[in-house]
C-alpha cells in the first residue's frame, strides 16, 4: 500500500467489514467520503470526526483542530469540542509539547470550541511528532447533510479554489527550496494560505442557502473528493477544468515539482452540492469568499473532466501529490533546487 489514506477499495476490503455492530442511533455511519458520523441520541444530532495530522511539521495543533472542524462544517453541525491526542517523538522536550498546545489553543479559540480532553505521550520510534483530534458537534435534523445526499442535476461549488492546504504545507516546511524553486514574494503568499485552512464560515452561509451535500476537500484533492461525492451518490459528474480556480503560488509550485493541482490536498477548500449553484455563489461571494460552479452531477455513470476541449475520465483518488512532492522536496539541496528541478521536471516530461 502506498503512503497516504488507503484507497477506496482497501477501505472497502480491509476496514468497512469489520465496524462492529450497527446501532439504531447511527444516522450516518462509515461509508466512502463520509469523514463524520452523526448520531441521533435525542434532542439535536451529535457529529464526530477524528483526523491525525502527518503531512505538516508547522503548527500541527492549530492545523490538526482545523481541518477536524472543517468535516463537522461539512455535515453542516457547529464545533462544539475537542479530544486531542499528542504523540511526541522520542527525546521531546517539555518546549515541544507546550507549543503545540499553544497551537490547539489558537484554533480552539478561534472556532469557539473547548479541548475537554484527551492523550499525550512521547512514542518510540516516531520520526516526526502525531497530533490527532476527535471533533464533537451538534446539528439538527434539518441542518444535516452528508456526503452521499448529493442528488441528480446538483451542481458543484467550489470555494477558494485547489491545492490550498498543500501549498501552504510545502512553503511552510520548506520554505528555502521553494522560495528558490518560484520565488520569495509567491512563496510568502503561499504561506499566507494557512489563513484560509477552515471552511467552517464557508459551509455555514452555504446551509442557510440551501444544500444537498458538502465535503471539505483532503487527500486526494478537488478531484478526489468530487469524486467521492458522486460515487457515495451513485451518480455521474462532469467537471470544467477551466472553471477551477488555481491561484499563482499554486500553479507555480505544480509547475515546478510537477504535479496535478486538482490531485492536491486542499482543506480550506469546501465542494458543496447544491440545485441553487448562483445563489451559494453570490452568498459567499458577498462575505468575501470565493466560489464558482464547476461542475454538475447527472445520472450518467460516467465521471469526466473536460479541458481544452478534451474529456478525461476521472478516476478514484489514489493517494495525494502532496507526499509526491515532498519526497521530491527531501531530496533538493536547497542551493540546487532550480536546476535540479528543472532537470527532473524536464525528465519526467520525456516519460
Amino acid at each position: 500500500m502506498g503512503t497516504g489514506k488507503l484507497e477506496t477499495n482497501e477501505l472497502e476490503r480491509l476496514v468497512f467489514p469489520h465496524c462492529g455492530v450497527k446501532r439504531p442511533e447511527t444516522v450516518i455511519g462509515p461509508a466512502v467520503g463520509e469523514d463524520s458520523c452523526a448520531l441521533d441520541l435525542g434532542g439535536d444530532l451529535v457529529v464526530l470526526t477524528t483526523d491525525p495530522i502527518t503531512g505538516a511539521q508547522t503548527d500541527g495543533g492549530w492545523l490538526a483542530i482545523q481541518v477536524s472542524c472543517n468535516d463537522l462544517a461539512a455535515t453542516g453541525a457547529d464545533p462544539v469540542a475537542i479530544l486531542l491526542t499528542i504523540l511526541l517523538k522520542d527525546g521531546s522536550d517539555a518546549a515541544e509539547a507546550r507549543e503545540i498546545m499553544k497551537s490547539a489553543e489558537r484554533a480552539a479559540r478561534e472556532l469557539n470550541v473547548q479541548i475537554v480532553g484527551g492523550h499525550t505521550e512521547i512514542t518510540r520510534g516516531l520520526p516526526e511528532h502525531i497530533v490527532s483530534v476527535t471533533a464533537v458537534g451538534r446539528a439538527t435534523k434539518e441542518q444535516l447533510v452528508s456526503t452521499a445526499g448529493v442528488r441528480p442535476g446538483d451542481q458543484l461549488v467550489l470555494t477558494k479554489g485547489a491545492g490550498i492546504e498543500g501549498t501552504a504545507i510545502f512553503c511552510w516546511d520548506y520554505p528555502v527550496e521553494v522560495e528558490a524553486a518560484i520565488g520569495a514574494e509567491l512563496a510568502e503568499q503561499g504561506r499566507s494560505f494557512s489563513q484560509k485552512i477552515s471552511v467552517v464560515p464557508d459551509a455555514r452561509i452555504a446551509r442557510n442557502v440551501g444544500v444537498h451535500s458538502m465535503h471539505d476537500v483532503t487527500e486526494g484533492g478537488v478531484l478526489g473528493g468530487a469524486y467521492e461525492m458522486a460515487q457515495g451518490a451513485g451518480l455521474g459528474l462532469t467537471i470544467r477544468q477551466d472553471a477551477i480556480l488555481v491561484s499563482p503560488p499554486t500553479r507555480a509550485l505544480c509547475d515546478a515539482l510537477k504535479l496535478d493541482p486538482l490531485k492536491l490536498i486542499s482543506s480550506g477548500s469546501l465542494l458543496i452540492a447544491t440545485p441553487r449553484g448562483k445563489q451559494v455563489v453570490d452568498a459567499l461571494e458577498l462575505e468575501g469568499i470565493q466560489a464558482a460552479v464547476i461542475g454538475e452531477f447527472h445520472r450518467e455513470e460516467q465521471m469526466e473532466l473536460i479541458t481544452g476541449g478534451r474529456t478525461i475520465r476521472i478516476e478514484p483518488p489514489e493517494g495525494d501529490e502532496l507526499w509526491v512532492g515532498k519526497a521530491h522536496l527531501d531530496r533538493v539541496d536547497a542551493n540546487d533546487a532550480p536546476a535540479i528541478i528543472r532537470q527532473e521536471s524536464a525528465a519526467k516530461d520525456r516519460e
